[in-house]
């Protein structure tokens, strides 16, 4: 029963520092090369 809690502790801290990060993610990638073409 120690490998399941584990493995949802680390899924759930993965997806909450995605969830974090990913309006940045999409700032650099997406944002920037828009600002850069016009």
């Amino acid at each position: 029963m120690v490998v399941p809690t584990f493995t949802e502790s680390v899924c759930r801290v993965q997806i909450s520092f995605f969830s974090e990060w990913v309006p940045y993610v999409e700032f650099i990638f997406f944002n920037k090369p828009l600002r850069n073409r016009m």
